[in-house]
């Protein structure tokens, strides 16, 4: 199963995936300060997407229905606990860290959909 939207679209997941890991486990002390979290919790966000990147971008090379519906059911989960997050502010999360998570997370959500329209449309 194959089609140009559905490989353009996982391929930028992995992408934003790994520039935000990379950026977070390189960055994990200077950004705690501004977003709230402790840096090594921002790191381990970091090494987490990283990986979940290069998972993201193994089924890109060959997408399969059922890893692409893991791909987009691990993004839904990233939206629906940050929604939470945002709704609920947890003390350690300072207000820049809320703006930033609701950025990242509408890019979350606007590829998961792509995704989906991919896989719909390789059907």
């Amino acid at each position: 199963m194959s089609n140009r939207l559905l490989r353009s679209a996982l391929l930028a997941n992995a992408g934003f995936s790994a520039i935000a890991g990379i950026a977070a486990l390189a960055l994990g002390g200077r950004l705690e300060a501004s977003l709230g979290p402790p840096a090594w919790s921002l790191r381990a966000l970091g090494a987490g997407l990283i990986m979940f990147g290069l998972v993201v971008a193994r089924d890109a090379g060959a997408p399969s229905r059922p890893g692409t519906w893991r791909i987009i059911g691990a993004d839904l989960a990233w939206v629906a606990a940050a929604v939470i997050i945002i709704a609920i502010p947890p003390g350690w999360l300072a207000e820049t860290g809320r703006a930033v998570l609701a950025s990242l997370t509408v890019v979350v959500a606007a590829l998961a959909a792509a995704q989906w329209r991919g896989l719909e449309a390789a059907s």
